[in-house]
């Protein structure tokens, strides 16, 4: 198992299926903000990428706040069924945003609200997010 940590932002075409479509963004818009990300704040965005035998096996995609600089957005995050690297991509989200000076990660997703708040410690907000305070 390789996890790659991409900065070419034509590498988005390769990770495209695997982008979870929200309620307001499809594929295609999360792939074209995650490409002009890599172009222009390519050091505030985290694109990790699980390679197994040449097969893409997980990402992990996550930012800088672009308002709130101690604070960093995990964004996309897909694995197959079965993944067993979850906690090592984690631990270098952790690891990299540590590096940048922030302290909370921030997820806007309610889809897995319980599994990221019994797995990773997330905890539920009033506006929908969920927050991770990292020390």
């Amino acid at each position: 198992m390789r996890i790659l940590n991409t900065k070419n932002p034509n590498d988005v075409v390769k990770i495209y299926p695997w982008f979870i479509p929200a309620e307001k963004l499809t594929r295609m818009d999360i792939a074209a903000q995650l490409y002009d990300r890599l172009e222009t704040r390519p050091e505030d965005t985290l694109v990790l990428v699980a390679i197994e035998r040449n097969i893409t096996r997980s990402i992990l995609v996550a930012h800088v706040s672009d308002k709130k600089k101690k604070r960093v957005w995990l964004w996309q995050a897909n694995s197959e069924p079965g993944f067993k690297y979850s906690k090592l991509m984690f631990d270098a989200l952790k690891s990299w945003m540590i590096g940048r000076g922030a302290k909370e990660i921030w997820t806007g997703t309610d889809r897995n609200a319980r599994v990221l708040s019994r797995r990773w410690g997330f905890e539920p907000l009033r506006n929908g997010n969920l927050r991770l305070r990292v020390r």
